[in-house]
């Protein structure tokens, strides 16, 4: 199972990362961060976020943490 949970991890990762390219080619994305470094931090967090809450035993509703968090990192990687 770790194996399919590695490649389930792959698979959103590069998702993201195509997003984040198409960010960038709109020229949305803060200058100086490839998309690569982008999609890499940002799924880092959100999987620390969900590790956390697990520790936590889920002793706070996920979904709004999460919310919260894109929404601040919306606002810091994006230019306009």
């Amino acid at each position: 199972t770790l194996m399919r949970s590695s490649a389930a991890s792959d698979v959103y990762k590069r998702q993201m990362l195509e997003c984040i390219r198409e960010i960038d080619a709109l020229g949305m994305l803060i200058p100086g961060q490839s998309p690569e470094w982008v999609a890499d931090f940002l799924f880092r967090h959100f999987r620390g976020v969900v590790i956390d809450w697990v520790l936590h035993r889920g002793s706070y509703p996920l979904l709004p943490k999460l919310e919260q968090d894109y929404t601040l990192f919306r606002e810091i990687f994006q230019t306009k």
